[in-house]
């Protein structure tokens, strides 16, 4: 379900701002009712996401991920899955905050989503309770492209830390372990 997308792209901040949105007034100078009752079914629908983020099961993900290499998993420590989990929360936080602006998942978040998607179900079930939609998954294959996903990794880590005060060494670390970006060409 979209609602207001237009309302919805504002800060969550100035949607709580009720005073600020009690003074407006439509074009003949009358309180404008509606664009506060759709600014708080906005807020309404951000938080019902965020809950439902909040409340998803990554348990078979994780599993997956600590299987080892040459049973299909990657190999992953609890420690690292748990980690990730963390952080993979925060960026599908940052999918519903700063919807429609290119974001794009660094290191153990992006593998996190990888094996997340291959539970087509689970995952098809997941973006529909979260962002009334699917959240497609664009490989790379030009240069174009991969010049926009650097862009919307570096505007990734600057909404971490906008948003949660940190962008954590997992966000620079490249998905297969290495720190740093670029040890193995799947991040920059």
């Amino acid at each position: 379900m979209v609602l207001c997308e237009r309302q919805c792209k504002m800060r969550n901040a100035d949607l709580l701002d009720v005073p600020r949105l009690s003074r407006r007034m439509n074009p003949i100078g009358e309180f404008d009712m509606g664009m506060m009752e759709q600014s708080q079914r906005c807020v309404n629908e951000q938080e019902r996401s965020i809950q439902a983020v909040d409340q998803l099961d990554l348990f078979p993900i994780k599993s997956k991920l600590c299987l080892p290499e040459d049973k299909g998993g990657k190999g992953w420590t609890w420690e690292r899955a748990d980690a990730a989990e963390v952080q993979y929360r925060r960026f599908l936080k940052l999918a519903i905050w700063e919807r429609g602006k290119e974001i794009s998942p660094l290191g153990d978040i992006d593998e996190m989503w990888h094996t997340h998607i291959l539970f087509t179900k689970k995952y098809h079930a997941d973006c529909n309770q979260i962002f009334g939609r699917y959240m497609h998954h664009m490989p790379l294959f030009t240069e174009e492209q991969k010049a926009r996903v650097s862009n919307g990794r570096a505007k990734t880590r600057e909404l971490f830390k906008r948003y949660f005060g940190e962008c954590t060494e997992l966000l620079n670390s490249c998905a297969c372990g290495n720190s740093g970006g670029n040890c193995c060409g799947n991040d920059s």
